[in-house]
């Protein structure tokens, strides 16, 4: 029979010694390491609950990717430890944070694992966060029921029979006969087996700031507008029609680029947020144009309180496909017959101190609930999932042809990683810009 011992979460925090996880402002889900020792996944508030937290002996956890710790939880109301700080090497931690002790026992157990999510720590902790006030949820490489799963790898073509849930924070559709499940951008309807869910949401406090930000609008805040227009892109991958307006938009009047690509003030900006709260307007072009992709670049736009320029997901205003964004409070480009015309229409804007602050006192939102509604579609999504008999969960087709593909594409994954792994870095960024 398996050994189980207990300890509590400030047990945990005084076995990490010194170490101590960054907790100031991050908006973005991806993080960067934030000062926790290489062997453990930290999600976390700065405050941890006193909570018992159980670990299992004997299964290992090598088969856990290394993922960045996140400096902190998105969700700023909640906290729970799912880490293996303070482990022998031969276990890994489950968290019952979230669930009435005295009813552990009755609760539904989910064996659940995350793979191939690159730097999207932040967006697997609310996930766990999720399930975790209703289920009690083990982090399990080994012998996972469920997996999680996204599009920086292919460790996910490993696990055959357990459920498999896709997630994208890029513009690409699921393929259905890869995964049971999807959550996704893509304005579609697939029954019980996706869920829009768009990836701006995870930026939580980019959203707040979003929904306040045509409060409190006065000539004040024109005045602390120093610069023109921002811009802060690194992909130099994307749509070529986001280096034409940019260009298009400096002969009119200087653009300042904070990014890698384009840049022309020296480096790149160390505050987004504070950078863009400089400008009245903002740059925002998504890498691609497709319906429903939107990202946070609109968003955070308008959270510094400037006027996004954007381009990218044509529907995003359509409050019947999900968009719910109130075309007041920004220009879009798919208003306007061409690029021409729109850059007429900030230059107009420019100049006309009323209709700039007008747009500024503009709600983002076309509703006040519009995350809610799809916190609670996502909340639906999972219960419908967790709820079913593993068996009955399990919705992709095993017909011999969905399994060649799935085979086939997993063999290709496989080999183009293994010739990414051969080839040095600073020959790979070469290659990329060929």
């Amino acid at each position: 029979m398996e050994k189980i011992e207990s300890k509590t979460a400030s047990d945990i925090i005084e076995s990490r010694e010194s170490k101590q996880i960054d907790s100031g402002s991050v908006c973005s889900p991806r993080f960067n390491n934030g000062g926790a020792s290489g062997d453990s996944l930290l999600v976390s508030d700065s405050k941890l609950p006193k909570t018992n937290l159980v670990y299992r002996k004997g299964v290992s956890p090598s088969g856990v990717p290394d993922a960045p710790t996140p400096k902190r939880d998105l969700d700023s109301q909640k906290s729970f430890v799912c880490s293996r700080s303070g482990a022998s090497k031969d276990s890994f931690l489950t968290s019952d944070s979230n669930l009435p002790q005295a009813n552990c026992n009755k609760i539904k157990e989910l064996r659940i694992h995350f793979c191939d999510f690159g730097d999207m720590g932040g967006i697997q902790a609310r996930f766990v966060d999720m399930l975790s006030q209703k289920f009690r949820v083990v982090l399990d490489p080994t012998n996972p029921q469920y997996v999680f799963y996204s599009v920086f790898g292919g460790e996910h073509f490993r696990y055959k029979e357990c459920v498999k849930i896709f997630f994208t924070g890029e513009n690409i559709v699921p393929n259905f006969n890869f995964c049971d499940y999807a959550i996704g951008f893509s304005y579609m309807d697939f029954g019980e087996r996706y869920v829009r869910y768009p990836l701006y949401l995870f930026y939580e406090e980019d959203y707040q700031r979003a929904l306040h930000k045509h409060e409190n609008i006065t000539q004040e805040t024109l005045e602390k507008k120093k610069r023109f227009c921002s811009f802060v892109v690194s992909n130099d991958r994307g749509d070529p029609i986001r280096k034409e307006a940019f260009e298009k938009l400096c002969a009119y009047k200087r653009v300042d680029s904070g990014g890698r690509f384009l840049n022309n003030i020296g480096g790149r900006v160390r505050d987004k947020f504070a950078f863009a709260q400089e400008c009245k307007f903002a740059l925002c072009f998504e890498n691609s144009s497709t319906p429903g992709y939107t990202t946070e670049k609109l968003i955070q736009a308008a959270a510094a309180q400037s006027v996004p320029i954007y381009w990218g997901d044509e529907r995003v205003s359509d409050v019947s496909g999900g968009g719910g964004i109130n075309y007041k409070a920004f220009l879009h480009a798919a208003s306007f017959e061409n690029l021409k015309e729109l850059l007429c229409e900030v230059e107009r804007i420019d100049n006309d101190d009323e209709a700039y602050l007008a747009m500024l006192r503009e709600p983002l939102f076309l509703d006040s609930k519009h995350k809610e509604h799809f916190d609670a579609k996502l909340e639906r999504f999972f219960d419908e999932i967790f709820s079913l008999p593993l068996q009955r969960a399990r919705k992709r087709s095993r017909n011999s042809l969905s399994a060649l593909e799935e085979g086939q594409y997993g063999r290709y994954v496989w080999f183009m990683e293994s010739i990414k792994k051969l080839i040095p870095k600073p020959l790979r960024s070469v290659l990329r810009k060929l």
